[in-house]
């Protein structure tokens, strides 16, 4: 899998606390959060395309008439 860099900018003093916080593997920390976020905002998108979706298929149905149609193909 190859992979690219991205960059962003953080207040300084974040970063000097950073850098004090040697014992914390960072990098994946980043990854870890970015995959997760990700992962959220593309299955929220998903689920907001699927609700549209489903807003469009609903009919209204008349009840009657399902209950008429039924007792007719009973007899």
């Amino acid at each position: 899998m190859s992979t690219a860099v991205y960059s962003i900018r953080i207040l300084r003093k974040l970063k000097e606390t950073i850098e004090k916080l040697e014992d914390v593997n960072w990098q994946e920390e980043v990854k870890a959060f970015l995959e997760q976020k990700v992962k959220e905002h593309y299955l929220q998108r998903e689920l907001e395309a699927a609700r549209k979706v489903g807003a469009q298929m609903k009919q209204t149905v008349d009840s009657a008439e399902i209950i008429r149609a039924d007792r007719e193909h009973a007899h």
